[in-house]
């Protein structure tokens, strides 16, 4: 019997008619498609495609107050939260690794971070599993934007107020733009904890946050190979099964290393 008369009979039986059994159908069907996404975990796994690098999906709006709040309770506490991962680093907005593609994407975080007349930056920059975008490129679109919105901000390769952070994997650009970098030891948790630890023997820690900066001309590459690294993104992320470029685009993230 064909469907359609089917529901013709259940209909007639019931009082109805076939709309308005279909109208139900749809209205179950959409139901159970809500149901599944209000259920999707608050933090999932993504995958990167480099080695020692997990990206971590979030419902989370903003990332970067989380990020902070980790960091700096490790800080003043001096306690280790986790066993394996080495740093974690917020990251607002992922991109195709172009200089293009920065120069669209950026623009909104750029002139969201850079407020402060005369404040100082400075970039970092690292590659993994890439080629096709050099640290010049990268530095020279951020620079180019940083110049349009905020003329005044200077750079300081030592102690920077504010810190655009550039990590290319493969053929997506995370960035973010981050306070005191250099100070909390570069978002490195381990290394946090030990600070906690040498200013509660009486030590200020400063001298170390001080030597990480010098002498790195305002970015540094690295080819992943000796750190790993796990991501946390927010809400864009939904439903990404990798790190690709179409789907990130405009998204914002956060950028770990285990």
């Amino acid at each position: 019997m064909p469907t359609s008369t089917l529901f013709q009979e259940e209909a007639a039986a019931a009082g109805g008619t076939s709309q308005d059994v279909e109208q139900s159908l749809e209205a179950e069907l959409a139901a159970l498609k809500e149901q599944k996404v209000s259920k999707e975990q608050r933090f999932q796994q993504v995958e990167s495609g480099a080695k020692n690098c997990i990206f971590i999906s979030t419902q989370l709006e903003q990332t970067a107050p989380l990020v902070e709040r980790i960091a700096r309770e490790i800080r003043d506490t001096g306690t280790q939260r986790t066993r394996y991962l080495l740093r974690l680093i917020p990251v607002q907005v992922t991109c195709k690794a172009t200089e293009e593609d920065i120069r669209a994407s950026a623009e909104s975080m750029i002139k969201e971070a850079f407020t402060e007349i005369g404040v100082s930056y400075t970039t970092v920059f690292r590659s993994r599993n890439q080629a096709q975008l050099s640290q010049t490129d990268a530095q020279s679109a951020i620079n180019s934007l940083i110049d349009a919105v905020c003329p005044s901000a200077r750079l300081d390769h030592k102690t920077p107020t504010l810190t655009v952070l550039m990590e290319v994997i493969r053929n997506v650009i995370c960035l973010g733009v981050v306070r005191d970098y250099f100070a909390m030891k570069k978002y490195n948790l381990v290394e946090l904890a030990k600070a906690a630890g040498e200013e509660g023997e009486g030590g200020t820690g400063e001298g170390e946050a001080n030597a990480e900066a010098k002498g790195k001309e305002g970015c540094e590459e690295t080819d992943g190979k000796k750190e790993g690294e796990s991501l946390l993104g927010d809400s864009g992320a939904q439903g990404s099964p990798d790190l690709d470029p179409e789907r990130c685009r405009l998204r914002r993230w956060s950028l770990a290393e285990p």
